[in-house]
Parts: C-alpha cells; structure tokens; sequence
C-alpha cells in the first residue's frame, strides 16, 4: 500500500508553515498559555501523522517512511504556528466573555464562603460570650460572698491587730510613767520579753488583753498598789506634790516627745481624777 503522504507536495507545505511560524511567534510571544497549548497540539498532529503512516503502510520504507516524518514535521509545524495565532486570539475572547463569568462565580462562591465563614465565627464569639457571661453571672453571687468574706476578715485581722497594739501600749505607758520606782523591780528588758512571749501577734485579741490585765496588775504589785487602786492623800497639796513629782521624773527621763507628751496627759488625767475623789470625799 503506497504511504498516505507520498502524493505530498513538500515544498508547498513548507512556504505556509514557515510563514505561520514566524507571524505566530510574533502573536504568541507574550501568552504562555497559547504557547504551552499551541505545542501539545502540534506534537499530537506529528504523532498521530506518524501513527497512521505507520498503522495504514503494508511494508515501511526507510527512504519513504523518512520522507513521511519530514512531511509529518512540516505538517506539525503548520500546526504550530496557526495555533500561536489563533489560540491567542479564542484564549482572549475566552477570558473577556465565558472566562470572565466564570471569574465572576469563582468570586461569588469565594466571596460567599467567606461571608459564611465569617458568619460562622461571629456565631461562635458570641456563643461563647453568652457563655462566659452567663458563668460569669453564675458565679456572681459566690465572688461577692467570697470578696465580702474576704472583707470581714481583714476587718476581723484589723480589729485584732488594733486590740493588741492598744493592750501593748497601755502596758508600756504604765510602765514608762513608773519607770524610776520600777527599774530594779522590773527592767525594761523583762517587759520586753513579756511582750515578745505573751503579747505578741500569733495570739487572739482576747488573750492579749487578759494577758495584759495581769501584767498591769504585777506592775501595780510591783509599786505596792492594789490593782485598781489609788494612793490615800490627806490633802490637795500632797496631791500636786505627789504628781508634781511624778512629772519630774519623766521629764528626766531619755523619752521622745510623742512619748512624753502622751504620759503628761495620764499623768494629768489621774491628778484630775484624784482631786474630784478627794472632793467628794470630803464634802
């Protein structure tokens, strides 16, 4: 069977295709797509040319089968340049009519993914909003209990802490105003460790202050008085003399003015105190 190319007329296909492919390289010079495209038609033009040829032949002839492929080649190259010019030309009218809806809906479906997407997440916040709001709203009344517990507390603790400075102090305003009559009965150095032991801040207000009401009462013992008691003046010369003598006293001690101030104020609260029992007494 003779071959399906060989009435051929190879120059006449030559002339064309290389005009193709020069006015095809200009059109496609600038569209890889076109290009990529143009080229996988060509190449499936020479082989399928070359399958037949050789499917169709009863015999192959080299010399005959070569000038088939050349024609094959010539054929493919025709190929190649009509597609550079024309695939161009459809891939443009493609992207600005069916490829341009079809961006569009691409963008439509995108835009609406997103818009649910979206959606979705604003769901969820507030979701989970209405949950730590409605947690926060459960716990409410247990963190108010707990921040008024917490209050009561620190009031309670205060309160105690207050109470134990005062016994504190009224132990060593009495001390300090019967400092000179004291120092060989009871040093300044005893009194401290009476505080560090028995007054100090690991024990309640309560035992402090009946711990403190002993320790007044030792210090009176300590100056000859019955706890509670007061001297016996026969008049009110003996009375100035005594607390006359008393200030003396304190003022030669090595006490600040805070401190001496607030023993000149005893010290004058129990003179007025004595002057109005001594009035009464004896009127």
């Amino acid at each position: 069977m003779d071959s399906l190319f060989s009435d051929t007329d190879f120059f006449s296909l030559l002339f064309p295709a290389l005009i193709f492919l020069y006015v095809g390289q200009l059109c496609v010079k600038s569209n890889s797509k076109a290009d990529l495209w143009s080229k996988r038609i060509a190449s499936f033009q020479f082989v399928l040319m070359i399958g037949v040829e050789i499917l169709t032949g009863d015999a192959i002839d080299p010399y005959q089968f070569s000038g088939t492929v050349t024609t094959a080649l010539v054929v493919a190259g025709m190929a190649l340049g009509l597609c550079w010019i024309l695939l161009p030309i459809l891939f443009s009218l493609y992207e600005q009519t069916i490829g341009a809806g079809v961006e569009r809906l691409r963008s439509f479906l995108r835009k609406r993914r997103e818009r649910l997407q979206e959606k979705k997440l604003e769901q969820e916040r507030k979701r989970s909003q209405k949950e730590r709001e409605a947690e926060l709203k459960r716990r409410k009344p247990e963190q108010e209990q707990q921040q008024q517990e917490a209050e009561r507390r620190k009031k309670y603790q205060e309160d105690q802490q207050r109470r134990r400075e005062e016994v504190r102090l009224q132990c060593q305003l009495l001390y300090d105003q019967h400092a000179l009559e004291l120092r060989d009965k009871l040093k300044p150095e005893r009194l401290e460790s009476y505080f560090h032991e028995y007054l100090s801040d690991q024990y309640s207000a309560e035992m402090v202050e009946k711990r403190g009401e002993l320790l007044k009462e030792m210090i009176a013992q300590s100056l000859g008085k019955e706890s509670g008691s007061q001297a016996n003046f026969n008049s009110l010369q003996e009375i100035a003399l005594y607390f006359r003598e008393q200030r003396i006293e304190i003022e030669n001690l090595e006490y600040d003015a805070i401190t001496l101030q607030t023993i000149q104020a005893s010290l004058s609260a129990q003179e007025e105190a004595l002057i109005r029992a001594f009035l009464s007494r004896n009127h």
